[in-house]
């Protein structure tokens, strides 16, 4: 009797699984829009050429392979913490701030959630819908998972006023995971003002703010997308940022991430660090060098920084582009699709619906309806424009 055969299986990634039904797919013709990745208008995966010249000089300067101290590069957290925050906040606010580096945005998120409980709460709050990794992480971190409302399906847009209501109902002293911008699945972020609003909000019930941001500048730009921090600063809040460099720096299988604490008690950073350290110690010992070192390059080259910022800038005017056509293919009932940020947007398409295109097109999906408007280029979305007409009857 083998040791392993009491083992639960479980069913397969609602994302990553359905690329692996997508590669071993036989069919020549066939679409992916599963996996939020940044794809060139051939449909090819794309490395900034920023991030190959700043590769290129690290591996001419590079001179050892030690390992990182367990909080990582402080030149990559330093460089990171400028970016998220703002130059002006981080060096206002820098005495406030903790930070580690992390092995990508779910690492960022697992151990800022491992930090967070024994202090705040168990129960953790997620937006309807939200990433479906997120869920998965954080129960295997412990906590009791419960949803918030956020998306309006029938009208494609936040339903504030239901988000707002929600919090007045909930006890003190829980969780909630906020996305910063370009919102995964749904495309759907809060403005300005409604930022300022839950914020408020936030504060009055003493609710946590959990910041997961893992698009900065592929929505309405660098400044723009991590503006909520500022907000939130400003207001009195306690908060942790987990923060992914895979999507704008082109940087997915290096898994570079960083997390911040912010503490209005600059005197408890120290114990902070100390906690996020052995948490660090306790599951990969230290974070990963190579892809950090990387995001140092760019960010402190003026050439490359520059370079860099171009290269993101294209990336989202296509993504803009294709949003544009799309809707404009499709037609009456999909302008929503036009007016969301990011990478991703809920069609609205039912599962059976989406099998369909699956079976009958070869267009991967999640049942969610959820499409990454970066895997479309102008063939593809007249296929995808014709496959939808006739799924949807």
């Amino acid at each position: 009797m083998s040791w392993f055969e009491g083992l639960t299986v479980f069913p397969p990634d609602p994302v990553l699984g359905l690329i692996e039904e997508f590669d071993a797919d036989p069919r020549k013709e066939k679409l992916s829009l599963t996996v939020g990745a940044y794809r060139d208008e051939h449909l090819r995966p794309v490395i900034f050429h920023a991030t190959k010249k700043a590769e290129e000089l690290l591996l001419a300067q590079e001179k050892d392979k030690e390992y990182l101290p367990m909080a990582g590069d402080v030149i990559f957290l330093d460089s990171i913490g400028k970016l998220a925050f703002g130059e002006k906040n981080w060096k206002e606010y820098h005495s406030h701030i903790t930070s580690i580096q992390t092995v990508g945005g779910t690492g960022a998120l697992r151990i800022g959630g491992e930090f967070l409980k024994p202090l705040v709460a168990n129960k953790l709050y997620i937006s309807s819908p939200s990433w479906p990794n997120h869920r998965h992480l954080l129960q295997e971190g412990g906590y009791t998972i419960e949803t918030y409302p956020y998306y309006d399906g029938q009208n494609h847009k936040v339903d504030f006023q239901k988000l707002i209501e929600f919090c007045e109902t909930l006890p003190p002293n829980v969780v909630f995971l906020l996305h910063l911008s370009c919102h995964n699945p749904t495309g759907c972020d809060l403005t300005h003002e409604q930022w300022k609003l839950l914020s408020k909000m936030m504060l009055k019930k003493r609710i946590f703010p959990f910041f997961d941001c893992a698009y900065q500048g592929l929505g309405k730009g660098l400044a723009q997308d991590t503006d909520a921090l500022q907000i939130f600063i400003q207001d009195g809040h306690e908060f942790i940022v987990a923060y992914s460099c895979s999507k704008n720096f082109s940087l997915y299988c290096e898994r570079v991430g960083a997390l911040f604490v912010f503490s209005r008690n600059k005197d408890l950073c120290p114990n902070i660090l100390n906690v996020l350290k052995m948490k660090t110690r306790g599951i990969i010992s230290t974070p990963p060098a190579h892809g950090a070192r990387i995001v140092s390059f760019i960010l402190n080259t003026p050439d490359l920084y520059e370079a860099w910022k171009q290269e993101l800038e294209l990336d989202v005017q296509r993504i803009l582009a294709m949003r544009h056509k799309l809707s404009l293919v499709l037609g009456k009932g999909y302008a929503f699709i036009q007016s969301g940020k990011g990478l991703f947007c809920i069609t609205g398409l039912q599962p059976n619906q989406i099998e369909r295109l699956k079976r009958e097109w070869g267009i991967y999906m999640t049942l969610d309806g959820r499409i990454n408007i970066a895997g479309l280029n102008e063939e593809a979305v007249d296929l995808l424009a014709y496959a939808i007409k006739k799924v949807v009857i």
